[in-house]
């Protein structure tokens, strides 16, 4: 705290190495084992800041800054009951970066009553599919790789204390506007998965 004033300054430092292995069996079209390794490293530094502008009005605001690497080590190994043998072997890599932030205002009507708006843009990094069934059936094809999914978060708001505070009055209304959600699906007709 700085007199009317919040702040906070930080960073954050994430690694994760994920390895898997999955044998998937499928007479007539396909038969072997899925290996996938993942590692991922991801840096950020952020900052927010709270500030009364009148005795009645309160902002704040928050800023992130997010870097991060992804490698994909893995592919496709041909099982036993394979029509067709082969192996597909894969190593990629991508980096993503991006600024997320959220705004707030909170006005205080009365003692009891107070009324707020935020709007927050929120982001989770891209990546590589990690149970790409397409590596099964083209050999050397690129496994699935999906982008950066955006939300824009808006959201108004009443709060109030009634009857002595006997009483909590809350009302809120919001709207999501997401880009690249990131959903993974298989298809039981064609056996086949994606992002």
């Amino acid at each position: 705290d700085a007199g009317e004033l919040g702040w906070t300054l930080g960073a954050n430092l994430f690694y994760s190495n994920f390895d898997q292995s999955a044998f998937l069996d499928i007479t007539g079209f396909f038969s072997g084992t899925f290996l996938s390794g993942i590692e991922t490293q991801s840096y950020d530094a952020f900052a927010a800041l709270s500030a009364p502008l009148a005795e009645w009005l309160k902002i704040d605001g928050e800023l992130r800054y997010t870097y991060e690497k992804e490698r994909f080590d893995g592919g496709f190994v041909s099982g036993p009951n394979a029509q067709f043998p082969f192996q597909n072997q894969q190593k990629q890599s991508e980096k993503f970066d991006f600024l997320t932030w959220r705004l707030a205002a909170t006005a205080t009507l009365s003692e009891t009553v107070s009324a707020y708006a935020t709007y927050a843009r929120g982001a989770k990094a891209g990546g590589f599919s990690f149970f790409d069934t397409d590596l099964a059936l083209v050999p050397g094809i690129a496994v699935d790789q999906f982008n950066t999914a955006r939300t824009d978060s808006y959201e108004i708001g009443l709060k109030a204390s009634l009857f002595d505070g006997r009483l909590a009055f809350n009302t809120a209304a919001f709207f999501n506007d997401t880009d690249n959600e990131q959903l993974s699906a298989f298809d039981f007709a064609t056996f086949t998965a994606s992002i």
